[in-house]
């Protein structure tokens, strides 16, 4: 199995809300600073784009990331998304949230 670049991991209570064709909502299973794992109805083929708004929760306060997202796969249970665009604010937050994040859902080179 090939490595992952990035660290992923496992969000308890993370929600989204994906816009294409349509508004629809989905629960972030996982996320890394390449991409993430989201739970929705929403119909899309794999190189389908779609905007994005997540919502993370945090000890602290409640994180925040609007992008545009590519899907990378299409299971049963969910649709695997690599940002096509993450701007630098929204990449230093999510790393802070990836890092203080326990366990990792994988370990990355």
């Amino acid at each position: 199995m090939e490595k992952r670049f990035f660290r992923r991991v496992n969000v308890n209570g993370g929600m989204c809300t994906l816009i294409k064709d349509g508004t629809f909502t989905g629960t972030v299973g996982n996320i890394s600073l390449g991409g993430l794992f989201v739970t929705s109805d929403m119909q899309l083929t794999v190189m389908d784009r779609a905007a994005i708004s997540i919502t993370l929760p945090s000890d602290s306060r409640t994180i925040d990331i609007e992008t545009d997202v590519i899907a990378t796969r299409v299971e049963k249970n969910g649709i695997a998304f690599k940002y096509d665009r993450l701007n630098p604010k929204d990449f230093w937050t999510l790393q802070s949230f990836i890092q203080g994040s326990n366990p990792p859902l994988d370990t990355y080179r």
